[in-house]
Order: C-alpha cells, then structure tokens, then sequence
C-alpha cells in the first residue's frame, strides 16, 4: 500500500540474482518494477518471461523489469509482454544501469506517458547504457489514456547510450513521437537529455 513499493515479485539489493525458466504473471507494485525491482548489483534473467504486470503510476516505471540504481541485468532469450507501466512499459534502465538483451522478445507492452517529450517507452526505456541484440521489439505502444501523450514506441531512450544490433523493431506506436524510438524514426525515440529519474 501507498506509493515507495517496488518489485511486486522480486526486489534484489545489491546482489547476484539468477534466474532461469522462470515466469512472473500478473505482478503489481505501486511505484516501479511491476515484477522485478533491481536496486544495483547483478540480475540475470535466463529464458524468463515477465508478463501481464503492473507498475502503477507513483511514478510507475518499469512494468516487467526496473533498475533504480547503478545495476546490472543480463537477459538471455524470454519475454517481456504485455506489461503496463507509465514509463518502461517493458524494461526500465536508469542513469547509472547497464542493461543488455539478447535474443529477447519485447511484445505488446504499454507506457501510458506524461506531459513531458521524455516520458514513453512502450517496450523499453533508457537513460543508462542499454545494449540490444538479436532481439525483437513489436507491437508495443506508447500511448496516454488522451492519446496525445507518449514518445517511443518500442525504445525511449533519454540522455542514455543506446546499441541494437541484429535485431527488428516492428509495428511499434507512439502518440507524440517515434514509433519505434524517438529520434530515430519508426525504431526508437531520444529526446533531449533529461535530468535522471527514480
């Protein structure tokens, strides 16, 4: 209850976290990371699938996966889909994380967006160092409850390092700008650098 709970399934702090064949459902928290919360140290997710969860909206970031701090997360092949959040729909990397995906789908997640041009990210969000390869990232949306609001469909990235090698964005929409990432078209969307958030 309230509004500081994070990780509806499972917050690691500052520790080596590894989990493999895995699923996390229907998970909610009420301020970031609907299923996994990861607060620093290492996390890696070996064919895992994160769906149907819930972030909230105080400030909800992160529906399947959000790192606050400076964190690592491995996600080796899985699923993150059908995951809502108002940022980070899908996956959710701060200022101070390194996320790296291969060979992960990235489907059909929502983030309802704000009023500012930096708040999006229907499949992933980032503003630390986010590296995608041989992964696939389609039909996610980002998209206000007005329709209006919402940058990057598949990718926000935000003042972050961004690397996609070998990898499709597709069918990806976003009511403000970049479909499949702002700033770079129907892929991926990056705004101006922002100041860092939660």
């Amino acid at each position: 209850t309230g509004t500081a709970g994070s990780g509806g399934a499972l917050f690691n702090n500052a520790s080596t976290v590894t989990i493999t064949n895995s699923t996390f459902t229907a998970n909610t928290s009420n301020r970031a990371g609907g299923a996994i919360e990861a607060l620093a140290g290492t996390t890696t997710l070996n064919d895992v699938t994160m769906a149907s969860n819930d972030a909230g909206t105080a400030p909800g970031n992160g529906g399947g996966l959000h790192v606050s701090g400076a964190g690592t997360v491995l996600m080796n092949g899985g699923f993150a889909r059908r995951n809502r959040a108002v940022e980070g729909g899908g996956l959710w990397c701060s200022v101070a994380c390194t996320m790296t995906i291969t060979n992960g789908d990235i489907q059909g997640n929502v983030a309802t967006g704000g009023a500012e041009a930096t708040q999006g990210g229907g499949g992933l969000y980032n503003d630390g160092a986010l590296t995608v390869v041989d992964s696939r990232i389609i039909g996610n949306r980002a998209s206000s409850t007005t329709g209006t609001l919402g940058s990057g469909g598949g990718i926000l990235n935000v003042g972050g390092t961004l690397t996609v090698t070998s990898s499709r964005l597709q069918a990806n929409e976003a009511a403000r700008a970049g479909g499949g990432s702002p700033g770079a078209g129907a892929g991926a969307a990056g705004p101006a650098p922002a100041a860092a958030r939660a």
